[in-house]
């Protein structure tokens, strides 16, 4: 008749079965529906032991579920436990059975201050975690789930992973090192052979080249980079003196007006009867045994540490000691003369065998103070000598016409 006082369902607390001697619980609810009456059944703890096995964590972990007086109502080896109890009653197993170190004092921590994760060290020195959990489902039977393993164990498989993913990350390491120093060393050499380069136009060292080239795109940008800048400076050059250009290379400074006074040796050369040899030839036939003049004429004077100033229709002018110090500039200029007079014959007799008037040419030289530098505008200069002195002087002349220089 207890059973219809309420319409609640009831849950006994955990006792001993008289009949079979094991643990368990015995619930009743009333029915509701249809005929008048209870449904009662026993619950034996002991089939939760392959279920609290599986929810241990690690070889030596375990869980459990006991009550508020500390009676264990499940366990993995439940029987095991009733068995070990020297009088086998209606009582169940104390958690204190379990006979692990610190772990009544870490339950008796978790209901007082509710932390759900306890730590203790157990009698083996063991750090041991466990996590404490109501079972709200159980109603008045206050039933809590303990699962408890050492600290390490926890760990172990997470552990385990890290070092296989370490050993994999390793092995992928050590794979990729020939390759990385393959790549490597495919970069340091471009690298290097653009560092050469620059070097190399930095000396003024022009000679083309190949152009470098990478799958990375950012050396190829720079080869190309490299290769433009060697094309600008050798174009650059042949526009202005290269001691002028080398100068500017050297010390990074930039172009300026003005000048600075000096005494340079100047020189100033003519070819005769130009005019009449040439006026009625064919321009570009002109224009193209001029300009092997003019090389030849260039390459004696620059041999010498002579500057080439300008061309002046079929003359050059060009001037020693300017922009580079030279102590013996006047000795430089006429052995530059005697130069140009050698290659000037060695021309005359190609031109001749080529059907080509010869060039007979005239040379002046002159030594004094000149103020040498930069004249024109900020966007257009020319570096020259300006004085007396780079005035051609009437009278001083030097014959290609006899076998040793004359001067009147």
């Amino acid at each position: 008749m207890e059973a219809f006082k309420d319409d609640k369902t009831l849950l006994t607390g955990p006792y001993v079965f008289y009949a079979t001697g094991a643990p368990g619980y015995t619930f009743r609810t009333p029915l509701k529906e249809g005929r008048r009456g209870v449904v009662a059944a026993d619950l034996l703890l002991n089939r939760l032991e392959d279920m609290l096995d599986q929810q241990r964590l690690g070889k030596s972990g375990l869980a459990f579920l006991f009550n508020d007086d500390d009676e264990i109502v499940g366990h993995p080896e439940m029987s095991r436990l009733m068995d070990e109890m020297p009088e086998r009653g209606e009582e169940l197993p104390k958690v204190s059975t379990i006979k692990l170190a610190g772990l009544s004092e870490a339950i008796d921590a978790w209901r007082t201050h509710d932390a759900a994760q306890q730590f203790f060290t157990d009698q083996n020195g063991r750090t041991v975690v466990a996590a404490l959990h109501r079972i709200e489902t159980a109603g008045s039977a206050n039933i809590r789930l303990a699962v408890i393993a050492p600290l390490d164990e926890f760990f172990a498989k997470i552990i385990s992973e890290r070092r296989a993913l370490f050993a994999i990350a390793l092995g992928f390491v050590l794979t990729m090192l020939p390759f990385a120093f393959w790549l490597g060393s495919l970069l340091a050499r471009s690298l290097r052979e653009l560092a050469q380069q620059t070097d190399q136009i930095q000396r003024f060292q022009l000679a083309d080249q190949p152009q470098i080239q990478s799958m990375i795109g950012e050396i190829d940008e720079l080869g190309r980079s490299v290769s433009t800048m060697r094309s600008v400076v050798r174009n650059f050059s042949s526009f202005i003196p290269r001691p002028i250009v080398r100068q500017l290379i050297e010390s990074g400074a930039s172009l300026k007006l003005g000048g600075a006074r000096r005494e340079v040796t100047v020189l100033f050369t003519d070819v005769a009867d130009f005019t009449a040899k040439t006026e009625k030839a064919d321009p570009s036939q002109v224009m193209i045994f001029t300009s092997r003049y003019f090389a030849a004429m260039s390459e004696a004077i620059m041999s010498h540490h002579g500057t080439i100033d300008k061309f002046i229709g079929d003359a050059v002018m060009a001037f020693w000691n300017a922009p580079a110090d030279d102590p013996d500039h006047v000795s430089h200029a006429c052995e530059a003369v005697l130069d140009c007079l050698d290659r000037n014959k060695e021309l005359n007799l190609a031109f001749h065998n080529e059907g080509w008037p010869t060039y007979a040419t005239r040379f002046g030289l002159h030594v004094g103070d000149a103020v040498v530098g930069n004249v024109g505008s900020a966007d257009r200069m020319n570096y020259t000598a300006l004085g007396a002195t780079s005035i051609l002087p009437r009278g001083l002349r030097v014959s290609t016409r006899t076998t040793a220089p004359r001067f009147w």
